[in-house]
């Protein structure tokens, strides 16, 4: 049985919110709850980790379908650990618990696997998930630290696929979400052209559909003047890019670009 302290001081605000409302049902399933140190370097997001005996693992994702459906945080991913460093985990004390979690999957210390969470997803998803020993919950916030500051924006870019273009003219870009994940409806933007660019061409390198991948630019002003309340925040799953929950009106768009294997934009 793995026992819980209060690991609330020096955690941010949103940890600790959801640190506060886990830690007793966290106890109960014979686990300890803490927050990950290393984001809190970028918009002060914080990643929450859920240790867990594996056995227990799938009943508790099913309990925390009360505490993600407001939007706050999402689970973004199940992992498991090897028995010799579920050994060290468990010998781990209370408060070094995030130090110790984040060091080993940085400096890929220990065995540690994991699988990006998808509606669904269990334990028994993986073999040696299923005869692990211990596991873990990742959580991340929805909304990771303070929005982007849009009056230093001149351009944002999205990218999507020419078939989409003639619905997304006359509708603009309205936040959707895969069925299969547990995050808020979303719209995708990048506030960098050279980064739109790279994916764009990574992309073309790997998609099997002979649909031309374009991007979509963005006016920043005509986007402030059309929707003044328009937010974005950096998107914790990435590290280049923002997503907003709110729709894109078509007359913010500016120009469609197309891109070639190489990521170099041309206008459409």
């Amino acid at each position: 049985m793995i026992k819980l302290k209060h690991l609330l001081e020096g955690v941010s605000i949103k940890s600790k919110n959801l640190i506060q409302k886990l830690k007793s049902n966290v106890a109960s399933a014979g686990g300890k709850i803490t927050e990950m140190p290393t984001n809190a370097l970028k918009n002060d997001f914080r990643t929450v980790m859920i240790v867990l005996p594996t056995k227990n693992i799938d009943k508790f994702v099913s309990s925390l379908e009360s505490f993600t459906k407001d939007g706050e945080w999402y689970i973004s991913g199940l992992g498991w650990f090897g028995d010799s460093t579920a050994d060290i985990i468990n010998k781990t004390s209370d408060s070094a618990l995030g130090k110790k979690l984040d060091d080993m999957i940085t400096y890929s210390e220990g065995e540690i696997d994991s699988l990006p969470y998808k509606k669904g997803l269990s334990t028994n998803a993986n073999a040696k998930f299923k005869s692990s020993k211990l596991g873990f919950i990742e959580l991340k916030p929805a909304y990771a630290g303070k929005p982007y500051d849009l009056s230093k924006a001149k351009y944002f870019y999205h990218i999507t696929l020419q078939s989409n273009l003639d619905k997304i003219k006359k509708k603009g870009l309205v936040p959707k979400t895969r069925t299969d994940r547990t995050y808020p409806p979303r719209v995708y933007v990048f506030d960098s052209k050279e980064a739109s660019n790279r994916l764009m061409g990574i992309l073309h390198i790997h998609k099997k559909s002979k649909d031309k991948i374009v991007v979509i630019q963005i006016s920043a002003k005509l986007l402030r003047q059309a929707v003044p309340d328009m937010e974005f925040w950096w998107d914790p799953e990435g590290s280049i890019g923002f997503f907003t929950d709110k729709a894109i009106p078509p007359i913010a768009f500016e120009k469609v670009l197309g891109v070639n294997e190489k990521g170099n934009t041309y206008e459409l």
